[in-house]
């Protein structure tokens, strides 16, 4: 009987995660590519669904998949139900702005968010320790906030994303004071599902 009952439990979660998948036959069509020019609109997408809080796992499973399929070469952890995608400062920015690359890793993780619309978005800013404690906090606060905007110019909902600057707070490698570290400088996606009752 309990065989029974945990099968089923099984195949019920499996058959959720491939229902909210973005990959998933029976939402609309998709090109291969999920950029787009920046001039047109956001590309429609259809939304994964509801989230009640049974369907947390399957859910996060399932954008963790479809974030790690779209996004090689970038570091997707997860984090107990949290996704936190870490994209180093070099890939993302050209000196104050956004790269052409790095807007195009924007659209594409503002895709999947369009998608996966039951979640809060949290942009993290840090960087090294070759700015004053102050100066590095305007500066990783300014890096944040101007992914969220791009997130939210891409179609993700103003409400759901928020966006604050660490300074050299959480060095990914422990340095000493005045010091360069590319691995240190960077900005992190944390994305946290929000179920509805």
């Amino acid at each position: 009987m309990r065989i029974s009952l945990f099968l089923s439990a099984m195949l019920f979660l499996g058959a959720c995660e491939e229902r909210f998948s973005l990959e998933n036959p029976e939402t609309p069509a998709q090109s291969g590519d999920l950029s787009y020019s920046q001039s047109a609109a956001p590309s429609p997408v259809s939304s994964a669904g509801p989230l009640r809080l049974a369907m947390v796992g399957p859910y996060m499973d399932a954008q963790e998949r479809d974030f790690r399929t779209h996004l090689k070469g970038f570091v997707v952890r997860r984090v107990g139900d949290d996704l936190v995608v870490s994209i180093a400062d070099s890939l993302l920015f050209d000196d104050e702005a956004l790269s052409d690359h790095g807007s195009d890793t924007i659209e594409t993780i503002a895709r999947l968010l369009r998608h996966y619309d039951r979640s809060y978005v949290e942009v993290l800013g840090y960087t090294d320790t070759s700015l004053s404690p102050g100066e590095a906090v305007v500066f990783t606060d300014g890096r944040a906030r101007i992914v969220a905007n791009a997130l939210v110019e891409d179609g993700v909902a103003k409400p759901r994303v928020s966006a604050e600057g660490f300074g050299a707070a959480r060095l990914k490698v422990a340095t000493g004071p005045g010091r360069r570290e590319p691995r240190n400088r960077r900005v992190e996606i944390r994305v946290v599902a929000n179920p509805q009752g």
